[in-house]
């Protein structure tokens, strides 16, 4: 009769586990979205764009399943086979009930409108790469200073007539 009891208690055990509710795991959803630019518009426009659909998005994902916990939502320009990342967004489900404010959680990437061609940097000239690294930008004349022309000779003509001097 032991063995039954046994028996019993592990039939039993195991069906009340069976039965008991499950955690929900918490479940993340990633959403990707390309946004083209129309042609002749704005940086800014095709930013605020980029903003109203994520803020779309994050709603659709929470609202499409109640067991999403967390929405991350990634939005990148198109702008003539250009393609660079507008913004970036993850939120909890706590976070947006609290408040659905799409700028606090939102990462906008500095160089976008460069990379999608809305602006041209500026070409750098020889003396603006020499200042943009921090150092000295020289100058060579192309003709014999006036000083030169005079009768004073330079240091370096006076190096060249010597044994030890490299043109290199």
């Amino acid at each position: 009769m032991g063995i039954r009891r046994q028996i019993l208690a592990t039939v039993l055990a195991g069906s009340s586990l069976a039965l008991a509710p499950m955690p929900t795991l918490a479940q993340a959803k990633t959403i990707n979205l390309t946004l083209e630019s129309e042609a002749f518009q704005p940086f800014s426009a095709l930013k605020q764009e980029a903003t109203t659909l994520a803020q779309k998005s994050i709603e659709q994902g929470f609202r499409q399943d109640s067991q999403t916990t967390e929405v991350t939502v990634t939005i990148v320009g198109d702008r003539n086979g250009q393609f660079a990342p507008i913004l970036t967004v993850k939120v909890t489900r706590d976070q947006w009930q609290k408040s659905n404010n799409i700028n606090q959680w939102a990462r906008f990437f500095d160089n976008t409108e460069i990379l999608l061609g809305f602006l041209t940097p500026i070409a750098a000239t020889p003396a603006h790469a020499a200042s943009a690294r921090g150092g000295i930008s020289q100058t060579f004349p192309t003709q014999r200073s006036p000083l030169i022309s005079q009768g004073f000779t330079s240091h370096r003509e006076r190096l060249e007539g010597t044994p030890g001097f490299r043109d290199d």
